[in-house]
């Protein structure tokens, strides 16, 4: 009788879980943690806020992402591009009817391409990014905002592509993501504005020593390269477990993975990482790497100095002099200079949290996502700065921005390596003309990203 009560009890427990998974979602953050207090009893299509008539769309979507991942490893190019296909036309399908469900179907599409470059259906990353959602801080970047926008937003290079891919707003803690890449290349800029986002909140005030300048470009750097990190481990078999690996990295494939190079400079960090014993043998966070990287010899640190000269040089008019010294960078305190990459090495999965840490981490973050910068209004950076002079949507005053992702300067820089190029305030338009005012000082509010695709 005892095992029948408990078989009972269990039953209407997950009733009424599945209960309040259907009513309608307009609690806001709290709703949305605790929808992630109970991870295994929600699909994914109900994690999210979204109107119940959306699930089945959000389902569909999930399918084909582990489908795309599935044909990715078998290098089936055929199906990976039907797939890729049909999950654009979804999109495009719900936009053009103008539907509810474009919105979350478009962020449910982004949150679980993130997760799969994470390892897992239970990633941090895909946690926070419900947060995000529930807060209504993830941007859906659409023709139809890049035409209201105006100006670089809505450029596109030779081969019709557009330049700018994402950014990350510190004034209202938006991030902005065209929701019609790839998969791989779409969850990669989600990481990207989400290391931006971190170091934002994390971060109150500039390090010591170092210049506005210095530190916008130290900011695109780690954004940049962590995004291509997680890019690179898909085609590591040690690094990944099985379900979601690349045995033989698919540098053919046009379509996706432009974060990376294999040819640059971030390849060479990473083989180098590979000899090293204690990190072969076990799975290797952003954070561990970057550290082993920073306190390694002088070949390390030169071909990551490289990495540093080439994402200045397309963000800064005279990148010439914008560092001192790198050693700066070597100085800093490694959860400061990458916020995201500890999180994730501490709580790389959601369910292995307890109560305390998931108080710690997830209320911690929704209080951060709900009170501006310190540091937003107070950064001021001389006109040598190329990408300030986007405006953000809907904004009362024509702020002055600078925070995102560069789409493809096609066949130009490989994004040292890996590196996405993309960045803080990035260079929007014709190399070395400035964007604003030549010797104006100007805020950052928004940091547009730009992604550099290798030449293929």
């Amino acid at each position: 009788m005892s095992i029948l009560r408990f078989a009972i009890l269990i039953f209407l427990s997950i009733a009424c879980l599945s209960a309040n998974a259907n009513s309608n979602p307009t609690l806001g953050y709290g709703e949305g943690l605790e929808r992630l207090r109970y991870f295994y009893y929600y699909g994914i299509e109900k994690h999210l806020n979204a109107p119940l008539e959306c699930r089945e769309d959000i389902a569909f979507i999930q399918k084909k992402v582990k489908l795309y991942a599935h044909f990715y490893s078998g290098s089936k190019d055929s199906r990976l591009k039907k797939t890729y296909l049909e999950i654009s036309q979804k999109l495009k399908g719900l936009e053009g009817k103008k539907s509810p469900c474009f919105r979350p179907v478009g962020e449910a599409y982004i949150l679980h391409s993130a997760s799969l470059l994470q390892n897992s259906d239970h990633s941090t990353v895909y946690a926070l990014g419900v947060l995000l959602q529930w807060g209504k801080k993830i941007q859906l970047l659409t023709p139809s905002l890049r035409a209201e926008m105006g100006g670089a937003w809505a450029d596109k290079n030779k081969k019709n592509k557009y330049k700018i891919l994402g950014a990350y707003a510190c004034s209202n803690s938006k991030i902005f993501i065209d929701p019609y890449l790839p998969p791989y290349d779409v969850g990669a800029t989600f990481i990207h504005e989400l290391s931006h986002l971190f170091l934002d909140k994390y971060v109150p005030s500039i390090p010591k020593d170092f210049s506005p300048s210095e530190w916008i470009a130290a900011d695109e750097v780690i954004a940049s390269m962590h995004s291509a990190f997680v890019q690179r481990k898909l085609g590591s078999d040690s690094y990944i477990v099985p379900r979601f690996a690349i045995p033989v990295m698919p540098y053919k494939a046009k379509t996706d993975l432009s974060f990376f190079n294999r040819h640059g400079d971030l390849s060479s960090l990473f083989k180098a990482n590979q000899s090293h014993d204690y990190l072969r043998k076990r799975f290797m966070p952003y954070n561990t790497f970057l550290n082993y990287v920073i306190n390694s010899g002088e070949a390390e640190k030169a071909r990551f100095e490289n990495i540093v000269d080439l994402i200045s040089k397309y963000y800064f008019v005279d990148s010439s002099s914008l560092f001192e010294s790198k050693e700066k960078l070597y100085d800093l305190n490694l959860d400061t200079l990458s916020p995201l990459g500890a999180v994730l090495e501490k709580y790389p999965q959601v369910y292995n949290l307890k109560t305390e840490h998931f108080n710690d981490l997830f209320y911690g973050f929704v209080n951060k996502l709900e009170n501006e910068s310190p540091a937003c209004n107070n950064v001021q950076i001389e006109g040598g700065y190329l990408g300030a002079g986007l405006v953000a949507p809907h904004e009362e005053s024509s702020k002055p921005s600078g925070e995102g992702t560069r789409t493809s300067g096609e066949g130009t820089r490989t994004s040292g390596e890996g590196t996405r190029t993309s960045g803080e305030g990035t260079r929007t338009s014709g190399e070395g003309t400035r964007t604003s005012g030549e010797g104006t000082r100007t805020n950052i509010y928004i940091k547009p990203c730009f992604n550099l695709y290798k030449e293929m």
